[in-house]
């Protein structure tokens, strides 16, 4: 009899715990949801109304002060955009939990499909439900507008602020610099090959080689200087650095590697920071 209430008490217990972390399961899942739908109706109503600082006002301050091309995105969506209300015909969403040393975030990358008046249209975007290290990603961090006219493939990294087509050769590069079928030459300038010091190519190549999409964290551009300046978040050999890659457009022109991006020096034709980061 003893063995048997024992069992008993063992077995209610077990359905107890197994209850609350299934209502916790539940929360977490309703508050991606929720959190999702929020923003993709915000948006929504913001294209609609014509209401750029409503859609603006979505974006975390990590996002907003990393976009220095910012208002080129918002006009470019608001420019696209010339349909009023839209109906949503297709979302999804999915959530990523990411725990560090002293660090723990969640990101929610979405997408939703919608028609408006005669055309079809596609939102994506990201956007950070928590951040213990740096409160200030919580927000969209990046969103792209794009009208559908067929079956066009489209390539999305997560770059902060607003896509517009200029931009579209970040997405391009890094989807060649972290896949299996392209080399370097492909993506490099000849000039920047030719100049660059040797020990630097070395190291940056090596990068190259190793880094895969799951190594390339949040990215921004600076198109401050007249050029698009890339700065990429990525992991190499267990540490962390900040890549920044300049272009011209079609090709990468300048490189360079540092500890934080306060610490790059990029200039034209030049690759740096890769052997003083790398070298044994």
């Amino acid at each position: 009899m003893k063995k048997l209430l024992m069992l008993c008490l063992s077995a209610v217990m077990l359905a107890a715990a197994s209850c609350s972390a299934l209502d916790k399961l539940g929360d977490r899942i309703k508050k991606e949801q929720n959190s999702f739908k929020d923003f993709e109706k915000k948006a929504m109503k913001a294209l609609a109304e014509n209401d750029r600082e409503l859609l603006k006002s979505c974006f975390s301050q990590k996002a907003l002060e990393r976009a220095s091309d910012f208002d080129k995105g918002l006009d470019y969506v608001f420019d696209l955009y010339r349909d009023g209300k839209g109906r949503v015909v297709d979302d999804n969403s999915k959530s990523y939990s990411y725990y560090e040393r002293d660090r723990k975030y969640k990101v929610v990358h979405a997408w939703c499909k919608f028609n408006a008046g005669e055309n079809s249209y596609k939102m994506v975007w990201t956007q950070w439900l928590e951040d213990s290290g740096d409160p200030s990603m919580v927000g969209v961090y990046s969103f792209d507008l794009i009208e559908i006219t067929g079956n066009e493939e489209y390539l999305f990294w997560d770059v902060a602020g607003i896509g517009y087509p200029e931009r579209y050769c970040v997405h391009q590069t890094f989807s060649e610099l972290t896949g299996s079928d392209t080399g370097a030459a492909d993506v490099f300038s000849d000039e920047l090959m030719e100049n660059a010091v040797p020990v630097e190519k070395k190291y940056m190549l090596r990068v190259i080689d190793y880094i895969g999409s799951n190594d390339v964290g949040t990215l921004w551009v600076d198109d401050s200087k007249g050029c698009l300046d890339t700065y990429a978040e990525i992991r190499y050999d267990l540490h962390d650095y900040i890549m920044c890659l300049r272009s011209d457009g079609e090709k990468i022109t300048a490189a360079s590697l540092a500890d934080s991006a306060e610490n790059i020096i990029i200039k034209d034709n030049e690759i740096n920071g890769f052997a003083e980061m790398l070298a044994d």
